[in-house]
């Protein structure tokens, strides 16, 4: 249903008004009819479900225009290769709706082939035993084959319900649509085919169930499963279904410290620190770790982390009153009835609170078998040794605080794991006192798919009903997931994370950005979901090497001369091929600083015999363009030219998953020469320097690089709807962490301390949410204001994570003139499509002082901080006026609005549903209002001294308000506000604990002073009575005696 925005009272929010064509009064109108407004696609566009008739009704009555929601409108274009025809084109009626381009595509039929093998790859399969209903199924599918055949596998489709069903219903339909299913694909199966619903190709529709197997946890999704043949007329049927809201591919998920911590607490890493990361001595401990010094060291605070598992016997997780046996041996998934997770009870483990084993998962973390990525994971996050337990014996004492363990007196507190002492390591986590919380969804080796997901992730789905509850479940705020699928879509998962943060403001969670850096020019950016979501924090990553000294990084470089004049370069940039393990790497052929002439194949395919002139193809680099003949008949055709390497551009917008195999039919390899592959946007923009008459060459080079540059793998934004993505960046290359064994015999008081380094966004993740776990310690004790829990004004309280988020984003420092290693540019200022905001950095964000209150550490332009917190708005047009701070003159000051937004609709060109604008009143206009971001920042370089601040949040629309068939739209618009930098003062309101102390403390020093009470004669007890004073006697008179008198 569509109305006129711009009608009067039709306010182009959506919020409506009185008079004219309104959103409230459609939603009003419908409510008492028996209809619903069930979601937003666009600025006055609704989805509405209503009994026949009525939707007709109040449309005509308002004036609006009315369109039914067609199989084109629920049907992801994601699907594009894999369906033999489009759903019938359902009327649009004039709606102003702009789909996404983001169907997979090609021209002609080999790409049309190619893109489906490559489509079908990211699908995710089945698992019978993570699935309810599963093993029965598997069972009934095997009787049809012979004993040593395997079936075919069944596809995961993705299948979205509206929101007006019920628990019953969905297990109604999770009965009945099987044979309803299979008619349907019988109908259409072609004679002879394996498909057509029948036998092994028997389809499965399965709820949503809770961690048991029992009842039904979400009303509205279902998980459809189907052999190949058969996902087409699947996909039709689900779509032409009325209760049906969206039917999506479902991707496989894929993975994507000591140094790290330095540069997270101070923002910086010379050499000596690079070096002799520990520290010598206890003083260079203390200044290289500041907030551990101060105690922030995550004592309190449970992080929750979802991966391929832990690996209990490591040092940096192991309690010496557990066995990591007696631990597996409790779990027992498969078991009819067996306990699918352990949770030791409070204060049991002085590591973990929960040890969660998902549908289909190993126990454990075997790096033989595709694992070894939690551990690294869980490790930079919160891993330490206990002092006592460290088997090489060369650790150093952390003693954090004054609450640590007193080595000296050898003090009551020498028993308990909790707070023995520590033994810093390069190995060791951000936060090494935080608990953990872990899912284990890691699987082991799965054939047939590309080398990047042969140890997939099977997340519990959906997000925001069977995974992330599981952490918040046992109080972790904190979320941590280094994980993510290779599609740059706001799909169901990033709509399961925004709905899940929207119902839980009190949890922050972090995404790795993705690791598809190198998909450079890629239209939309590379970041995966669900690190697009709005309200998560989608971290890339940076290089951890000093800013100081000569560091530098291997890469390819690519330049381009003019055809008339080879002497200067009109052209040049970084290339990060992805390389065949099997062949010799490019980098290793070409010469450093010698260059080799990069050509392009005639025809471009390479399919048939080149017809470039031999000086043009001897001894060069080939460019060739992905089609459907094989990587081995165009590997030959560049070999039988002369050239020496093969360089194949994708033929698809999204980057292959896997690097070319030019195999030959019996298997073995058609070559020995150098195979990579680049994106389809990268490989365009080097054929199009090539028509506008450019040379190309190649050579590999190495490039200066630091703590400032970002990672070639980090992927980038923005997002296709122009988000700012990722949020920020830590550092994510050669980090240091526990390195997992799969060990799980190792008895209480044994352990391993084996560290690896691992790069990639996946490692930066845990540091950000390591950091936050300090972040989140330092307000609950009581650091704020004054960065000093023991100070007068401190105002502990527990922060919401939308003000976590702002404070990260606040302090983030600038990487402006960095490296973009990717590209071998430069970075611009921040907010920047590769660094987000900035480097996560506590030193600039969190005020630190000493107890003799001294700064010690915090914003370098002041220090100070204000905010308030868990604010909220109910109706468009509300506002929220902060004042109290004064600027010093001394520096910039930064002021950001985070709030979590309602999860959008799969279909909404924008994702952003309800705006909040921020305006700083300081003499000069505030910036343009953002439509498309959940943040707003505004940067003040240099304020003059003294002049007041007024900090204002208008709710300039609120459109969830109108979900009326949505259950999780009634809840108000929550958001926070936080100024760092150079002023004085803070906000005076009820939103900051600061002022409420303050206030308190006023309001008990006028209180007049109790009046003592009249004196009293001493109360005495008979057991302590002391005999009353006695009065002296009086003198007694001396009697006069008769003198003696002789007889």
């Amino acid at each position: 249903m569509a109305y006129d925005v711009e009608t009067p009272g039709g306010a182009s929010d959506g919020s409506g008004g009185s008079g004219g064509v309104v959103g409230t009064s459609l939603a009003a109108a419908l409510s008492e009819r028996g209809g619903q407004v069930v979601s937003l696609l666009a600025p006055g566009v609704l989805l509405v479900a209503a009994p026949p008739g009525v939707a007709e009704a109040v449309a005509a009555e308002a004036g609006a225009e009315l369109a039914e929601l067609g199989p084109q409108q629920r049907t992801a274009p994601e699907w594009g290769p894999l369906l033999s025809q489009a759903p019938a084109e359902a009327g649009t009626g004039g709606l102003p709706l702009q789909r996404r381009r983001r169907a997979l595509s090609g021209g002609g039929d080999r790409e049309a082939a190619a893109a489906r093998v490559e489509a079908l790859s990211r699908l995710q399969t089945f698992l019978p035993a993570a699935v309810p209903g599963g093993l029965e199924h598997e069972r009934r599918r095997r009787r049809h084959l012979a004993e040593a055949v395997e079936p075919p596998p069944l596809y995961e489709l993705s299948v979205q319900l509206l929101p007006v069903l019920t628990t019953a219903a969905v297990e109604a339909a999770e009965a009945d649509w099987p044979a309803a299913l299979a008619a349907a694909m019988a109908a259409t199966a072609e004679e002879g085919s394996a498909g057509g619903g029948l036998g092994v190709c028997a389809p499965l529709v399965a709820a949503p169930r809770g961690p048991d197997g029992g009842a039904v946890v979400s009303a509205r999704s279902l998980h459809v499963f189907v052999c190949e043949q058969d996902i087409g007329p699947a996909v039709r049927w689900l779509a032409s279904q009325p209760v049906v809201r969206w039917v999506a591919p479902q991707h496989w998920a894929g993975s994507d410290n000591a140094r790290a911590s330095t540069v997270m607490q101070t923002g910086d890493l010379n050499n000596a620190q690079y070096y002799e990361p520990l520290g010598l001595s206890l003083a260079e401990q203390a200044a290289r770790r500041p907030y551990w010094e101060a105690g922030l060291d995550g004592r309190g605070e449970i992080v929750g982390v979802g991966d391929t598992g832990l690996d209990l016997s490591h040092c940096h997780f192991a309690d010496p009153r557990w066995s990591a046996a007696d631990i597996a041996g409790s779990m027992n998934r498969s078991a009819p009835g067996g306990d699918p997770h352990w949770r030791p009870g409070p204060g049991a483990h002085r590591k973990l609170v929960q040890y969660w084993l998902a549908p289909g998962a190993a126990m454990g973390d075997a790096p033989d078998e595709g694992g070894g990525h939690g551990t690294h994971v869980a490790g930079s996050v919160a891993g330490v040794c206990l002092l006592s337990m460290d088997p090489y014996g060369n650790g150093t004492r952390v003693l954090t605080g004054p609450d640590a363990f007193n080595v000296t007196s050898n003090t009551a507190n020498s028993t308990d794991p909790h707070w023995a002492p520590l033994s810093l390591d390069i190995g060791t986590g951000q936060a090494p006192r935080a608990k953990l919380s872990i899912v284990d969804f890691g699987r082991r080796f799965i054939p047939g798919v590309p080398s990047t997901l042969r140890y997939p992730m099977q997340v519990p789905r959906p997000v925001d009903s069977s995974y992330l509850p599981l952490h918040a479940g046992v109080g972790a705020c904190i979320t941590s997931d280094s994980w993510s699928e290779d599609t740059n879509v706001y799909d169901t998962e990033s709509q399961g994370f925004d709905r899940f943060l929207w119902r839980n403001p009190d949890v922050v969670s972090f995404t790795s950005a993705g690791n598809n850096g190198t998909d450079a020019l890629t239209r939309g950016g590379s970041i995966g979901t669900p690190a697009n979501a709005k309200n998560v924090i989608a971290v890339g990553a940076t290089v951890r090497t000093p800013a100081t000294g000569r560091w530098v990084c291997q890469t390819l470089l690519v330049r381009g001369y003019r055809r008339t004049a080879y002497d200067g370069v009109q052209m040049s940039m970084h290339l990060w091929p992805k390389e065949n393990d099997n062949l010799p790497d490019l980098d290793t052929l070409l010469v450093e600083d010698q260059e080799t002439r990069l050509t392009v194949a005639d025809p471009l395919d390479a399919c048939t015999p080149l017809n470039n002139s031999r000086t043009d193809t001897e001894g060069a680099v080939v460019l060739v363009k992905r089609s459907n003949c094989s990587y081995a008949e165009q590997v030959a055709a560049v070999e039988a030219a002369g050239g020496v390497a093969v360089i194949i551009i994708n033929n698809l917008p999204d980057m292959m998953r896997a690097p070319p195999d030019p195999v030959l039919p019996n298997g073995t390899l058609a070559t020995r020469l150098p195979t990579s592959a680049v994106p389809q946007g990268v490989g365009d923009w080097l054929l199009g320097n090539v028509t506008s008459g450019l040379l190309l060459r190649i050579t590999s080079s190495r490039e200066a690089c630091d703590i400032r540059s970002i990672w070639p793998m980090s992927s980038y934004g923005p997002t296709p709807d122009g988000r700012i993505k990722p949020d920020i960046v830590a550092p994510g290359r050669n980090v240091m962490s526990a390195s997992a064994r799969n060990t799980t015999d190792s008895p209480g008081g044994g352990c391993f301390g084996d560290t690896e380094r691992k790069s990639g966004t996946s490692m930066a993740t845990p540091q950000a949410s390591g950091g936050a776990a300090l972040m989140r310690q330092y307000f609950r004790q009581g650091f704020y204001p004054a960065g000093d829990p023991t100070a007068a004004a401190a105002a502990p309280f527990t922060p919401s994570g939308m003000l976590i988020k702002a404070l990260i984003i606040a302090g983030a420092q600038d990487l402006a003139g960095g490296l973009i290693m990717a590209l071998g540019s430069r970075l611009g200022p921040a907010p920047h499509p590769y660094q987000g905001w900035g480097r996560m950095d506590l030193s600039r964000s969190l005020p630190l002082k000493s107890p003799g209150g001294q700064a010690q550490a915090g914003p370098s332009t002041g220090p100070n901080m204000t905010l308030a917190d868990r604010a909220n708005f109910t109706a468009a047009g509300q506002q929220l006026v902060l004042t109290g701070i004064n600027a010093t003159g001394q520096g910039p000051i930064t002021i950001v609005l985070v709030w979590y937004d309602f999860a959008a609709d799969l279909d909404s060109t924008v994702q952003l549903v309800n705006d909040l604008d921020l305006e700083v009143a300081l003499g000069s206009d505030s910036p343009a209002p953002d439509r498309v971001n959940t943040v707003e920042r505004v940067l003040l370089s240099s304020p003059p001294a003294g002049a007041p601040l007024t900090v204002t949040v208008r709710a300039a629309s609120l459109p969830s308000a109108l979900l009326t068939g949505d259950p999780d739209a009634a809840q108000p618009q929550r958001f926070a506000v936080v100024a760092l930098g150079a002023f004085r003062g803070g906000f005076e309101s009820a939103l900051n604990p600061a002022f409420v102390r303050a206030q308190q403390q006023m309001e008990e020093r006028k209180k007049p002073p109790p009046k003592l009470p009249p004196k009293r004669n001493a109360v005495t007890f008979p057991s302590r009575r002391k005999p009353p004073p006695q009065r002296a006697p009086p003198p007694r008179r001396r009697q006069q005696v008769p003198p003696a008198r002789h007889a």
